[in-house]
């Protein structure tokens, strides 16, 4: 499939009466829901066994494989194609549609692998699979939902979105902790929280968040952006989700509890790139139409340096406080895992490096560049981590993530440089859907 994507489009102006800056509101609806994230799950983890808590952080990590999915055919396309009309009712239920079609065929996916589970050999990897398929409808629905605020300028809607998975999620936590805690009670209580969010951006804000499964918006460039995309993510998965599959292989459910467990600790800094993620890819765009190479760089170095200035400190605090901050959060269910919280540290530090290197490469219609650079880091990531994990184990599997991350940006660097703004390639609008 040829390499093609659509042209940049400017940045959509919020609508009167929006008075929060999209910027400001996307790092505001991110610390709600990082916060809370952190909260209900040190709280839930804490109570349960380790094993009990691999078994939901195993789930949550096939979730967000999937979701890659979605952003590669639904949010990414929808950004680049519809950013100078976003409200347009043709292109928004045709997204909409996409996106109910891809979480429904994924919770599919989940049931079946999980009877198939079943059958074959039951155990931990069957409760694994099936609160990922809870789990999986409510979470698309709400990345969804959060992606189309902000599209729309709705910065209001975006923060009380955030606001209300947050009450949400640390509600149930705090209803569930005097009970004795279950395996599934994790999985229930963030299936809720997307849920109410993606709820109330249908009810407060009139914006399609699910509907009748259907196709995308026939566009021109849709095909080859959203296939490279797609082989971009598979790739990506390989030194992300790929090197955790092997980990709950090869290690079991305790070294994956271990893995989700220490993670909670770096979060906010992953929680920071999603929120300049949501804004800054529009903005790169932009520049790159209006100034080629150089535009697109300064961009990309401003997004660099924005998350880099609060996320390095954060992870030096984290390393230096490796210990007592495990035995704070969780007792003495993971004492003595420093070693996992500093692996995880040098992996945040490799994906804060390398996520301006891939949005860079996205904005400037280098997605075969990217899938390319994503598969070779991707096979070398998971070379090391056949070798690490059986003696390191999760800080084994942690140093092979952070490998394919670092090989990956280089590669990208690679493509890169040199680059000049891309030839025009204008939608073809007489191919848009009537309503």
């Amino acid at each position: 499939m040829p390499p093609t994507a659509p042209p940049a489009a400017p940045v959509p102006v919020p609508p009167p009466g929006t008075h929060l800056p999209r910027r400001a509101a996307a790092l505001f609806e991110q610390a709600l829901v990082s916060g809370a994230n952190l909260v209900a799950f040190v709280l839930l983890a804490r109570a349960l066994t380790p094993e009990a808590w691999g078994g939901f952080g195993l789930a949550w990590a096939l979730v967000l494989f999937l979701q890659g999915v979605q952003r590669a055919l639904v949010t990414l396309p929808m950004i680049s194609f519809d950013a100078a009309d976003p409200a347009a009712p043709a292109h928004g239920r045709r997204w909409a549609a996409l996106n109910t079609t891809l979480a429904l065929a994924g919770t599919a996916l989940l049931l079946a692998a999980a009877g198939t589970a079943t059958l074959a050999t039951g155990g931990w990897w069957v409760q694994s699979l099936a609160m990922a398929a809870v789990l999986l409808l409510p979470m698309m629905a709400h990345e969804y939902a959060r992606r189309t605020a902000v599209q729309a300028g709705r910065g209001d809607l975006l923060t009380t979105m955030g606001a209300a998975y947050a009450a949400v999620l640390v509600g149930v936590a705090l209803l569930a902790l005097p009970a004795a805690l279950r395996p599934w009670q994790p999985a229930a209580a963030a299936a809720l929280a997307a849920a109410a969010a993606a709820a109330l951006c249908r009810w407060r804000g009139g914006l399609v968040v699910l509907t009748r499964p259907g196709r995308p918006p026939r566009v021109a460039g849709y095909a080859g952006y959203g296939g490279w995309a797609l082989g971009g993510h598979l790739a990506y998965s390989g030194y992300h989700f790929g090197v955790q599959a092997l980990l709950a292989a090869l290690a079991g459910p305790a070294a994956m509890g271990a893995f989700h467990a220490c993670r909670t600790l770096v979060q906010p800094v992953a929680t920071l790139q999603a929120a300049m993620d949501s804004i800054d890819k529009p903005r790169a765009a932009a520049a790159l139409a209006r100034e080629g190479g150089a535009g697109l760089r300064r961009v990309l170095w401003r997004t660099l340096v924005t998350v880099a200035l609060p996320a390095l400190p954060w992870l030096a605090l984290v390393a230096w406080a490796a210990g007592p901050l495990l035995v704070l959060a969780y007792g003495d269910t993971y004492a003595g895992q420093q070693a996992v919280v500093w692996a995880w540290c040098v992996a945040a530090l490799c994906a804060v490096l390398s996520q301006p290197v891939e949005s860079g490469l996205y904005v400037a219609q280098r997605t075969r560049a990217l899938f390319l650079a994503r598969a070779l880091a991707s096979a070398a990531s998971l070379g090391a981590a056949l070798l690490l994990i059986p003696a390191q184990g999760a800080a084994g599997a942690l140093a092979a993530v952070a490998l394919g991350y670092t090989l990956a940006a280089a590669g990208g660097l690679c493509a890169l440089r040199g680059l000049a703004a891309p030839a025009p390639s204008p939608i073809n609008t007489a191919t848009r859907p009537k309503t």
